[in-house]
């Protein structure tokens, strides 16, 4: 029988775990931080897989020089990333302001993965021997190991730092969960430093563990059925968006309604008419830009508060958006007047329209186009 290492078997382990939250997580990976989420996940499933991989190439039973050098190849350029990753993360949990400064740890995060690759992938292929030595199936560490070991958990720490200096930023009824993940990370880092167990990894997957626990039980701003922004969540974000107006920096707002989606819920089911609002987010998170905010504003009503200010842009986005369902709608059978309507708004600062004045305005918007969409068909069905 062949034995594993311990720690290879650990390794396994915290692999599943890691595979059992990318696929389990909860739908709100349609949001921008819930993609940050999983690009966390699977960086460390490939760290983790790759440290298996290296110890089963090292192992008495399996000596496999190949195994080992991709093993601490990939480790060694991923390690630096994992942490930018994680910033970037945290970011996604904050309002717009001190956002220039916020940008200055994320440059810097990014340039030192960059320059960490390039030094390793020199190291490799020269044999320089800063970092790592290969020789063969053998791994050891090279000259310059713990100087990079050193400024390795700098990064972590730089996150911890990051987390306190821009805390007010962070969306209070989140605050604690986004400390979780600095915190086991340098935990896991200094259990890792001071003995021969690698728990840097194991700890990062259980800061994503608790992190996916937390929210199941706290959120309060994601739509379920979507995983898209819910009311509370629109809200919340429009008044940081509102706070941040000025006369050369402004948004705006789009309403959507889909007209007769009542007849999908009639003519073909419950399960059908979730189909058509789960496909109807979808289709925004996929037409408007990343930086843009999606969300369900209550029933078959959707919202986005998108940086585009230029009529022509937001309405040809629109009618991208009508196009995509209307090839739904005929591939699924939907009811052929299904369609949607639309209120449009730049939000103008002069105006001094609080978050309520203004969303009652695009609401209003919104419906006179729906009752345009309506005499049209009723005129229709009177002429045929």
């Amino acid at each position: 029988m062949v034995e594993m290492s311990s720690w290879v078997v650990a390794d396994f382990f915290i692999s599943f775990m890691l595979i059992i939250l990318l696929v389990f997580r909860n739908s709100s990976s349609r949001l921008k931080m819930g993609k940050a989420y999983a690009r966390i996940l699977l960086c460390t499933l490939l760290l983790v897989f790759m440290d298996v991989i290296a110890r089963i190439g090292d192992s008495d039973h399996f000596s496999i020089a190949p195994l080992v050098h991709i093993g601490i190849f990939v480790m060694y350029i991923l390690d630096p990333i994992n942490f930018s990753l994680t910033l970037s993360y945290v970011d996604f949990w904050m309002d717009d302001k001190n956002k220039k400064k916020r940008r200055i740890f994320q440059v810097f995060f990014m340039t030192l993965a960059i320059i960490n690759a390039i030094v390793v992938i020199i190291d490799y292929i020269f044999k320089m021997h800063w970092l790592f030595i290969l020789n063969g199936s053998e791994y050891s560490r090279g000259q310059f190991y713990m100087y990079r070991a050193y400024i390795l958990f700098a990064f972590i720490v730089l996150v911890m730092v990051y987390v306190i200096i821009f805390r007010k930023n962070i969306m209070a009824e989140y605050r604690n969960m986004i400390l979780v993940l600095p915190i086991l990370s340098i935990v896991g880092a200094i259990i890792q430093a001071f003995t021969s167990i690698k728990t840097t990894y194991a700890a990062i997957s259980m800061a994503c563990i608790t992190i996916y626990l937390i929210y199941q039980t706290t959120d309060v701003n994601v739509d379920y059925l979507t995983g898209i922004l819910n009311r509370r969540g629109l809200d919340w974000k429009l008044y940081e968006k509102i706070k941040a107006s000025t006369s050369g920096k402004t948004f705006s707002v789009i309403m959507l309604d889909l007209d007769h989606f009542k007849d999908i819920n009639d003519s073909l089911g419950h399960d059908e008419g979730d189909y058509a609002i789960k496909a109807t987010s979808e289709i925004l998170a996929n037409v408007f830009g990343k930086e843009d905010i999606i969300g369900r504003f209550g029933g078959d009503e959707f919202c986005i508060i998108s940086d585009y200010t230029d009529r022509r842009i937001i309405d040809e986005k629109i009618t991208d958006v009508r196009n995509r369902l209307q090839k739904i709608k005929h591939k699924r059978g939907w009811t052929e007047i299904f369609d949607i309507s639309s209120g449009v708004e730049i939000y103008d600062i002069q105006q001094g329209m609080t978050r309520d004045e203004f969303m009652k305005h695009i609401d209003e918007l919104m419906y006179k186009e729906k009752e345009a969409h309506h005499e049209r068909q009723n005129k229709k069905q009177v002429y045929q």
